[in-house]
């Protein structure tokens, strides 16, 4: 079973100081998208704030797993955490200024 929550969802990253931060609006509309593909690709590429990554894992979605998710910035192989949060992004989340490729 999915583990996309019925009532709407986002998806938040965990930033370097600890906290999760929402991605921006335009970016939380296209991976959202391809989160409800079927099936979900094993990976997406798109740009944030100018830089290249990779988020993995929403093929697990299907099979209810969302502890998987991770980003990776393809100039630096940082890798960080990503969760699947309920209901809307928060009001104070970063702006976006690019979308999913």
């Amino acid at each position: 079973a999915s583990c996309l929550p019925g009532a709407g969802y986002h998806f938040e990253f965990l930033n370097k100081d600890g906290s999760w931060q929402p991605f921006g609006g335009e970016l939380q509309r296209e991976l959202s998208k391809v989160a409800e593909s079927a099936p979900p690709p094993k990976r997406v590429f798109y740009f944030e704030r100018g830089h290249p990554y990779y988020l993995f894992g929403l093929e697990e979605l299907v099979n209810g797993r969302s502890d998987c998710l991770v980003q990776i910035n393809m100039r630096t192989d940082v890798q960080r955490k990503v969760a699947l949060r309920e209901g809307p992004p928060p009001a104070t989340g970063r702006l976006s200024t690019s979308s999913a490729a």
